[in-house]
């Protein structure tokens, strides 16, 4: 893939308002294609050379030989179609040979998202107050497990985005997803941890970002990523594929459990525009359906 090309992307993306997690998939989905691309013809992969067919081809070979979920193949289909269409518009290719290759047929979603559960975030937590960061990482993942915020709007929250009150708190979210920004309230134990940290800060400190780095800057999505899944290693978590957006679900899952039903305030929070989205959290978790089989009266050997 030529680098040349991939920065111009890069930069269009950048332009068009997407997030810094879009578009770090959409760049390596396209190079998970190219690379393809290049060992099923044995040519140089070019913009220019790519027909309807490779698309296709693809698709079929990440379904039946790669065993890759429906959402994952749909979501490089999408990093394809939105690569070729900006290719178009430069005048790299004639035609969008991604524009007509229909997405991969999905299911609803069988099971709630993967959770965590209170013990399993305690462990979490507790590997954070112990780690390199204590103060900083706690009051981290304390804010995600609390709001279920997205990585994308951890990171582009700014200290004057944060409200601390004695008996209330709120984090103004400025770029949540399409741009929308929202307000969401802190509870007592994000307050505690995100004052105790605040306090850690130097008093001259100029970041404006609420969550700063060691370099002197902002955290961004990747390095709030790294610190969740080093105190999920801490935590001895690993078999728990533990990730940002685990948290989220995490605090999605209890929110519903404590106020069945409440989907239109849960959307708000989660800064859901449709209500089918956040209804994916309604469906039981694998692992309470895998307890209620276990007590089944016909598991003898149980």
């Amino acid at each position: 893939m030529d680098e040349t090309i991939t920065a111009q992307f890069q930069m269009y993306l950048t332009q068009q308002g997407r997030s810094e997690g879009t578009i770090s998939g959409y760049l390596s989905d396209l190079a998970l294609f190219a690379q393809w691309l290049e060992e099923a013809t044995g040519e140089p992969f070019a913009p220019a050379r790519v027909v309807p067919l490779d698309i296709r081809s693809c698709r079929g070979h990440l379904q039946a030989v790669q065993g890759l979920a429906p959402a994952t193949i749909n979501r490089r289909l999408q990093a394809m179609r939105t690569f070729f269409t900006w290719a178009s518009e430069q005048g790299l290719v004639k035609n969008n040979p991604a524009a007509d290759v229909e997405a991969v047929s999905t299911t609803r979603r069988q099971f709630a998202p993967k959770s965590l559960s209170p013990q399993q975030a305690y462990r979490l937590l507790r590997a954070a107050q112990a780690g390199r960061h204590p103060e900083r990482d706690y009051a981290l993942l304390q804010v995600m497990i609390q709001t279920g915020l997205r990585v994308s709007e951890v990171a582009s929250l700014l200290k004057e985005d944060a409200e601390i009150n004695e008996r209330s708190g709120r984090l103004r979210v400025r770029l949540g997803k399409g741009q929308k920004e929202r307000t969401v309230p802190l509870n007592a134990t994000a307050r505690k941890a995100l004052r105790e940290y605040l306090a850690t800060r130097p008093p001259d400190d100029a970041v404006p970002y609420l969550f700063a780095s060691q370099k002197g800057g902002g955290m961004t999505g990747r390095a709030i990523s790294r610190v969740v899944a080093e105190c999920a290693a801490e935590a001895g978590l690993t078999d728990q594929d533990v990730t940002a957006h685990v948290l989220r679900h995490t605090f999605a899952t209890q929110y519903l459990e404590q106020n069945p039903g409440q989907l239109v305030e849960l959307a708000a929070l989660l800064g859901h525009a449709d209500l089918n989205t956040t209804a994916i959290y309604t469906q039981p978790s694998f692992e309470a359906v895998a307890r209620k089989l276990e007590q089944s009266a016909l598991n003898v050997d149980g």
